[in-house]
């Protein structure tokens, strides 16, 4: 089942002898795009020492350009709870089509600009608006 990482803030953690916390943020490794950690683990955008663990938080409202210019900003991920991939940004297109979220695979990834928040995917416009949108039933 695909989850929203915003969905996942709040969740209780437990351990076996009890409540240690609830989660505040997914740490994801960036070549593999899984999330690693969860919970309390700080404040950092990227944890120190692990040069691949980034904070999906710090994540959102990045710009994510395509081959032909900027497409619009992450306002979330989807997160598949069997094994904690990554199986989806959604991206906001509000720069290019106006109310529209499209579903962007983080396979399409170029090496992201972390310090200049930026993502690049090896996909034009075209491609991508040909996606599919995420729909949310009420």
């Amino acid at each position: 089942m695909l989850r929203r990482m915003l969905d996942l803030v709040g969740f209780r953690i437990r351990a076996a002898d009890g409540p240690i916390g609830r989660v505040q943020d997914l740490y994801f490794d960036d070549q593999q795009m899984y999330a690693r950690n969860c919970g309390k683990l700080g404040t950092f955008s990227r944890l120190p020492g692990a040069r691949h663990l980034h904070s999906a938080h710090a994540m959102l409202h990045d710009t994510i350009r395509a081959l032909d210019g900027e497409l619009g900003h992450i306002e979330d991920l989807l997160i598949n709870e069997a094994d904690w991939r990554i199986h989806h940004l959604l991206v906001g297109t509000r720069n290019c089509w106006p109310d529209r979220q499209v579903l962007v695979s983080p396979q399409w990834i170029k090496p992201a600009n972390w310090p200049e928040s930026e993502v690049v995917v090896n996909r034009t416009y075209a491609q991508i608006k040909n996606n599919p949108e995420l729909i949310i039933q009420k």
